[in-house]
């Protein structure tokens, strides 16, 4: 009985193994007797096999490199010398070389004479640099102010300290390329509208845009819409009911709505569609005059949604669309071309530092809510298909056209890295700015008998607000504009040109209700979406 409960918990054990343990162990307690396997294992372990030395083990990359000490002398600071093996994985190497944050500018007959002001910077970081602070305060990217005609060639043999938010996960970029690669890759600016035929130019008005429009035709323009609406909607339930799992038809969510229901109006915003314009006129439309209107800004600051719910409280779906069904009301909503809100809002929101006019990133909600993650995931593959240099500010850290109002760093993700963000999420979770129309405002679900579309919102609008009679209480103000020195469709295509194709196609298929829809299509290097 003794033997047998000694022998039970190793019965996988052999009988010479099992003695050999009693008499060794015979003074030890039963219960450690019985959780002994890893003791065991030890003594099978040194009798069977001649186990080589723990720093033998790990040794072997280190013994290699002193074998081939004579045939591969690398040299400190030259990573030429490196044997090309090592090139692939720096990560060691590169530690070796920099404890701190450095550059390594190689010279040579094609390469130009760094000047003063741009060594002092180059010393400044070497010494200075210092990645324990996390703080997100100050990010502004710091490069030299002057370069050479020529163009340079920078090594970097650590990560840029614009991303000390990825050091805690990979100190170094791993690449294909190995750094000689990188050495002889040149600053390539990023395409402009200079690279663009008018013909290549995506068209972004919808199918049935007017160029002019009279009191009759607008009337008939609205119903044209919403007999469109009306026909995708019906391909949409069909849809719906072949594949219930993609969700198509989200329940009307009333807090996304706004109601006066004196004024007998319902509007849904379609944010980055004309949105914080149609704020300012919903709260005029309730006849509050410029210094009721400027106290709930001072209320409010920079919060235009907030301005209009404290008077346009929440109201539950049912009284939404009793308000909507009476003779006299109006259930708005204003669309605009998928593609080219979804660029407005990358670059309002996410390309640069959003906030007020002394912005910085620990303020800033977007970054620290989608931008910081972005740039973790998926900077490493942005520089294996762009290159380093990609990211530096000659080309305005990755973004195709220089940011307004605000300022921009290699920190903040760029337009290739937002859409594979948003390729990697289900549209239901996107921020109410990129969102498809058909999940925030469910239009197939309620009945909206105005659409006016942003890319003639100034005529529309003002047919719609003559309509209901009460023009002279709004004052027409365009919100947020384009650019300076661009149009809609030289933005799109510049960003656009950036993704590839099956990209492309991609997005499509997140946004196709809205194209359908609202009759929009897009034409663009060969690829043609809903066009008639």
């Amino acid at each position: 009985e003794d033997e047998r409960e000694v022998i039970d918990p190793f019965r996988d054990i052999s009988a010479h193994h099992i003695l050999e343990y009693k008499e060794e162990n015979s003074d030890k307690p039963i219960g450690d007797q019985i959780h002994q396997t890893k003791y065991t294992d030890k003594h099978q372990v040194k009798e069977n096999i001649d186990k080589r030395n723990s720093d033998q083990i790990h040794q072997t990359k280190y013994a290699d490199k002193l074998t081939d000490k004579h045939k591969h002398n690398v040299k400190e600071n030259d990573v030429g010398d490196k044997p090309s093996g090592d090139q692939i994985h720096q990560t060691k190497y590169t530690d070796k070389l920099n404890d701190k944050f450095r550059y390594h500018i190689k010279q040579s007959e094609n390469m130009f004479t760094i000047d003063n002001g741009d060594q002092n910077f180059v010393n400044e970081i070497n010494n200075n640099t210092d990645f324990s602070d996390d703080s997100d305060s100050n990010r502004k990217s710091s490069f030299p102010n002057s370069f050479h005609d020529s163009y340079s060639t920078v090594i970097r043999t650590k990560s840029l300290n614009e991303y000390k938010d990825d050091y805690n996960t990979a100190k170094t970029v791993t690449t294909s390329k190995s750094l000689d690669t990188y050495a002889n890759t040149i600053i390539k600016p990023l395409p402009t509208t200079a690279e663009f035929n008018a013909s290549d130019l995506p068209n972004l008005k919808p199918n049935d845009v007017a160029e002019k429009l009279d009191r009759f035709e607008f009337k008939a323009l609205m119903r044209r819409r919403q007999k469109l609406l009306k026909r995708s909607c019906q391909k949409i339930f069909f849809m719906q009911r072949v594949r219930p799992k993609q969700n198509r038809l989200p329940f009307v969510k009333s807090q996304h709505y706004y109601a006066l229901q004196n004024q007998s109006i319902v509007w849904c915003p379609v944010f980055k569609a004309a949105s914080t314009t149609w704020m300012y006129n919903m709260i005029q439309l309730t006849g509050r005059n410029q210094s009721q209107i400027e106290a709930l800004r001072e209320i409010y600051p920079r919060q235009p949604n907030q301005q209009l719910r404290s008077i346009a409280p929440f109201i539950p779906t049912s009284s939404l669309k009793v308000i909507a069904g009476r003779n006299d009301s109006a259930s708005l909503i204003v669309v605009r071309h998928p593609f080219e809100r979804l660029v407005s809002a990358f670059r309002d929101k996410l390309e640069r530092c959003h906030g007020p006019a002394d912005c910085n990133l620990d303020k800033d909600w977007y970054y620290k809510t989608y931008g910081r993650t972005i740039v973790k995931k998926y900077r490493k593959s942005a520089i294996r298909r762009f290159s380093l240099n990609y990211f530096h500010e000659r080309n305005n850290y990755g973004s195709p056209v220089p940011v307004e109002g605000s300022w921009r760093s290699a920190d903040l993700p760029s337009w290739w890295e937002f859409v594979q963000f948003l390729l990697s999420k289900n549209p239901l979770e996107y921020d109410e700015h990129w969102r498809p129309m058909s999940l925030y405002c469910s239009y197939c679900s309620f009945p909206f008998n105005y659409i006016l579309h942003t890319e003639s919102i100034v005529q529309e609008e003002a047919f719609f607000l003559d309509e209901f009679g009460r023009k002279d209480l709004v004052v027409q103000k365009w919100q947020n504009k384009y650019p300076q020195g661009y149009t809609a469709e030289e933005l799109v295509a510049i960003y656009f040109s950036i993704l590839d194709d099956d990209d492309i196609q991609k997005l499509y298929n997140i946004y196709e209700d809205d194209f359908i829809s609202f009759g929009y299509s897009f034409r663009f290097r060969g690829i043609d979406f809903n066009s008639i």
